[in-house]
């Protein structure tokens, strides 16, 4: 990658910021502002975006479940293993 840039910057003589300056002072500005806005799309396509949301945070919400539930598990492992003088006992 940066032999094609130097090839390119010793072609052209210019460097990479004075290449995206001179491109980007060809396009028309406009405020962040105008884009934002309505996605305009088909129900189909709604219907796959946020069906693929609504898949995805119910992962989400199992994983975290899942992760409460082992932390809740370990905790009373923990809880239940017997330390030091009881396990000695115990033995």
């Amino acid at each position: 990658m940066d032999d094609a840039y130097e090839m390119l910057a010793s072609l052209k003589g210019e460097s990479l910021a004075d290449v995206v300056i001179r491109i980007r002072s060809k396009i028309a500005k406009k405020l962040l502002t105008n884009f934002a806005g309505t996605w305009i799309m088909g129900y189909k396509e709604e219907r796959e975006i946020f069906g693929k949301i609504l898949e995805l945070w119910r992962k989400l919400k199992r994983i975290c479940l899942d992760v409460d539930f082992l932390v809740a598990l370990l905790r009373g492992l923990k809880n239940s293993i017997p330390s030091g003088r009881k396990f000695q006992q115990l033995r």
